[in-house]
C-alpha cells in the first residue's frame, strides 16, 4: 500500500538536501495515491531546496 509523504516518516527535505550535496541527478517517481498534489508537493520542496525558480 503506498502512503502520502506528509503522513510517511520521510524527511524529504533532507532527501533532497542530500541529493543536491551530493550533485545526483535523476528522477523521483511518485506512486502516492494523489500523484499530482504529491508530485507537485516534492516539485516545490526541491526548488525550496535547490534555490531554482519555476
Amino acid at each position: 500500500m503506498h502512503t502520502l509523504c506528509k503522513s510517511s516518516d520521510l524527511k524529504i527535505n533532507f532527501l533532497f538536501e542530500a541529493l543536491k550535496e551530493f550533485g545526483c541527478a535523476g528522477r523521483i517517481l511518485c506512486e502516492s495515491p494523489i500523484m499530482e498534489e504529491e508530485a507537485l508537493n516534492m516539485k516545490k520542496a526541491w526548488m525550496k531546496v535547490s534555490g531554482e525558480r519555476e
